[in-house]
């Protein structure tokens, strides 16, 4: 199989889950930036006019970031999603709460609200990990090394995406919770993990924590 291309805006936002996916699942792929003054002239190219965009060798476009990270995860090897039919639907409903817009604003958070906006989006999506998400994830994480089990999933690397841009506006969101702490750690040392935040651009310069 040929090179992978994923297109998206130099933001760490409806990329990130992806990206992870492929690099934790070993897919060779090449990353495109699309600066927003080329986004018009770029937008007239493709089908659904929308990034992220994934384009497979042949020239097929796979837009929405929940459909490339399926079609990722059922192309690694090893597969990042369970055979058993339940246990799939169990990765998917994790990877959905991740889907959800309460949790999904710490993405504008960390890349473009500024002023009293970023004051109080941060403190309503820290209300809402540390009173519902953490506790629910932690439950279901319960003893094991990954959320499906022993092998990682695309569920895993949603619920890091959320946590590691978190971290970059509140460092010590996991303070309280030993047991995804340790799970957040495992996860950042995979193979093609570290390597990928490594080699990311830095972030924008973040508005003053008060």
């Amino acid at each position: 199989m040929g090179k992978l291309t994923l297109y998206y805006f130099p933001l760490r936002a409806r990329n990130e889950i992806p990206q992870l996916t492929l690099a934790g699942g070993g897919v060779d792929y090449e990353y495109v930036s699309i600066l927003f003054d080329k986004w018009a002239e770029f937008k007239d190219k493709t089908f659904l006019k929308q990034l992220p965009m994934l384009v497979l060798p042949d020239g097929t476009e796979i837009c929405q970031s929940g459909a490339i990270v399926r079609y990722i995860a059922q192309i690694a090897s090893p597969r990042l999603v369970p055979d058993d039919p339940v246990k799939a639907a169990y990765v998917d409903m994790i990877f959905e709460m991740c889907q959800d817009k309460r949790v999904q604003v710490i993405d504008p958070i960390c890349n473009m609200y500024s002023g009293e906006q970023f004051k109080t989006e941060k403190e309503t999506v820290l209300g809402h990990l540390q009173d519902n998400y953490l506790p629910c994830w932690t439950k279901l994480l319960g003893d094991k090394k990954f959320f499906a089990g022993d092998s990682v999933t695309y569920a895993d690397f949603a619920v890091f995406h959320i946590l590691e841009n978190t971290q970059n506006v509140e460092p010590n969101v996991l303070s309280k919770w030993s047991e995804m702490s340790a799970w957040y750690e495992r996860v950042k040392g995979l193979p093609g993990i570290k390597q990928f935040l490594d080699s990311r651009p830095p972030l924008r310069q973040l508005p003053p924590a008060n």
